[in-house]
């Protein structure tokens, strides 16, 4: 009896191959495709403002340096006027490219605003595909042949109670039936086999076919009999 309670060596599961499949699912497929389009457009419009905050940098690093060096040559005219206009077009440029970054960072909302109804449609075609995945069948399956597997156990044991009940008659007859089972005003007691049981569950038909119950049942009966004939 002790071997029955090492299910170890009798159901294993192959966690392994389970998580080899699994890592090759790919479950959001069509999302992952969208996004991908949606990075590429993202990735193009990252470099642009990239490159207009380095432009920007520049050209204020260069406003600082005109505004020092209006304080170093105030005594010269002609300089002034040089550095004023150098100034006004510095400043002209700045507005301009911090125009065309803020016009670069909207572009950036309206990337989502394009790109969530595919994102949409693509949730809808994965999740549909998630819907199809269905274990039911596959757990069916294995859930028969560890029933099927047990059932071993129950022919056995209705083949070793075929012996069983001739140990039983081997010590019986008329003086040991008045003995020990037909005494008056006493409980009768009978001579059973029943410290093995195998009760045979029930399963819904949404798990198991009918069919399969009854296949199941028929495998089992041998068992079910013997046990319940001296009960």
């Amino acid at each position: 009896m002790e071997k029955l309670k090492d299910t170890s060596k009798l159901f294993t599961v192959n966690k392994e191959a389970f998580e080899e499949i699994a890592a090759e699912l790919k479950f959001f497929k069509n999302s992952e495709k969208v996004y991908k389009n949606y990075e590429k457009e993202v990735a193009k419009i990252e470099e642009q403002k990239a490159q207009l905050e380095t432009e920007l940098t520049q050209l204020m690093t260069e406003q600082v340096k005109l505004v020092k060096e209006l304080e170093l040559f105030k005594g010269d005219v002609s300089q002034v006027v040089y550095l004023r206009r150098e100034m006004k077009n510095t400043v002209e440029e700045i507005e301009i490219v911090q125009q065309v970054l803020k016009e670069v960072e909207e572009r950036f909302s309206e990337l989502k605003v394009k790109y969530f109804p595919e994102f949409e449609e693509a949730m809808k075609k994965d999740n549909a595909e998630i819907q199809k995945i269905d274990f039911t069948p596959f757990v069916n399956n294995v859930l028969c042949e560890m029933l099927e597997s047990v059932s071993i156990v129950g022919k056995e044991f209705a083949k070793q109670k075929v012996k069983a009940d001739k140990f039983r008659q081997a010590t019986w007859d008329e003086a040991v039936n008045r003995k020990y089972i037909n005494r008056p005003n006493m409980i009768n007691s009978t001579y059973n086999y029943t410290s093995m049981r195998y009760d045979f569950p029930s399963y819904p038909s949404q798990v198991l076919a009918n069919d399969t119950l009854r296949e199941l049942e028929r495998l089992t009966s041998g068992m079910s009999t013997f046990i319940n004939k001296d009960n």
